[in-house]
């Protein structure tokens, strides 16, 4: 039997005889998510997943997907404005905008906020999504509305295959990588994307959550670092995703990092706006200690190793006290990282505003390796390193 015609779970299967709704899920074992259910409105299989729609007690209309909640009315706002307005004010002028998946119409509507955009095109796989959105859930699908929306209900990675370097922006509003969204979690859609983005363009995409899936996130991003000219992880909170976080995955092509917009919400914007300010901007970048170890350290949000041919690291001694066999080679290094893997030195010190020091040459910072301990190559370093880690 094709999956088109099935049958859909039982309801008691996702809902329990006490009307709770429990999100469970194998990328996030040993915990789950409930919601109290009013009312099922919707609960069908569609030709790619399950498809559920209910009024919950507390956090308004929901839509699950696969047994995983991809949107409710209380919340929503979060993610969709973070995805979106990430990547779209990191860009001076964002004309033409792609959107895969997000058939609910969420992301559409805050790409549509910015009267820059001339174009924004959705491609989604699964058309029961938008049918179920705009008939149950007019808060997002009203980003349907907006004359220059163009919706294609096909697989998003042959369309970008069909449209190379015609994007500014691309936004990958994807459900977790099972099931039909598996595929936007490699890195042949990745590189596709990146054929598909127009010169100075930008990609976001969910990046998975934190507490929950490093193992996912930094393989991913390893593998993508070489194809575009900058990585970064940021993150949103939002209560009914798992463990409260949410990531974002933000790469750009012949351009440099996103932390800091090219552009601010107008005030009157910004009065409409619930999640997403400038300032929001900037801390998304700012990762808790655990997942920067995991993330930047070992080729993550900034390339392994500094573009600047001058820096030195002859005399760089790392947190595990090795030094680097590179430059002394009289002296061995210690089993595992040299600490000329670790650390880039430039050729003066300096503070950043960010209390950390930087390469002269290129601006690099140095935390970017948090095995760093100690700056001896320059006279009187020691004691400006020592009062910062």
């Amino acid at each position: 039997m094709s999956s088109e015609e099935s049958d859909p779970p039982p309801l008691m299967d996702l809902i329990d005889k006490d009307g709770w709704f429990h999100e469970y899920g194998t990328l996030w074992p040993g915990q789950a998510m409930s919601l109290k259910v009013e009312r099922v409105i919707d609960h069908h299989r569609t030709k790619f997943q399950d498809l559920l729609v209910f009024e919950s007690t507390h956090y308004g209309t929901v839509l699950v997907l696969d047994g995983v909640i991809q949107v409710t009315q209380r919340d929503e706002f979060s993610y969709q404005e973070m995805i979106a307005h990430l990547p779209l004010f990191a860009h001076p002028s964002p004309k033409r905008v792609l959107v895969i998946g997000g058939g609910d119409g969420g992301v559409l509507r805050e790409v549509c906020r910015h009267p820059l955009v001339e174009e924004a095109v959705l491609c989604e796989i699964d058309g029961d999504v938008c049918a179920a959105a705009k008939a149950h859930m007019p808060f997002v699908a009203c980003g349907f509305d907006d004359p220059r929306v163009k919706v294609h209900i096909m697989d998003g990675f042959e369309f970008m295959k069909n449209n190379p370097g015609t994007f500014d922006v691309i936004i990958t509003d994807s459900s977790d990588p099972v099931g039909p969204a598996k595929v936007l979690f490699e890195t042949p859609f990745y590189d596709a994307m990146h054929d598909a983005l127009a010169p100075g363009g930008i990609v976001c995409t969910q990046g998975e959550c934190a507490w929950l899936h490093l193992d996912l996130i930094r393989p991913l991003i390893d593998s993508i670092s070489g194809k575009y000219d900058s990585v970064e992880y940021a993150y949103t909170t939002i209560p009914t995703y798992p463990s409260g976080q949410i990531g974002h995955i933000i790469a750009t092509k012949g351009r440099g990092p996103c932390r800091v917009p090219a552009r601010k919400p107008t005030e009157e914007l910004q009065q409409v706006l619930r999640y997403y300010s400038p300032e929001i901007h900037d801390a998304a970048f700012v990762l808790p200690q655990f997942a920067k170890r995991a993330i930047s350290d070992d080729g993550g949000t900034h390339p392994a190793r500094c573009p600047c041919a001058s820096a030195r690291r002859e005399r760089v001694v790392c947190r595990r006290g090795k030094m680097s066999a590179e430059k002394n080679p009289g002296k061995e290094a210690a089993t595992g990282r040299a600490a000329d893997e670790c650390a880039v030195v430039g050729e003066s010190t300096g503070v950043c505003d960010q209390h950390v020091l930087s390469s002269s040459k290129c601006g690099m910072l140095i935390d970017t390796c948090m095995w760093i301990h100690r700056w001896s190559c320059i006279t009187g370093a020691n004691d400006l390193v020592g009062s910062l880690f």
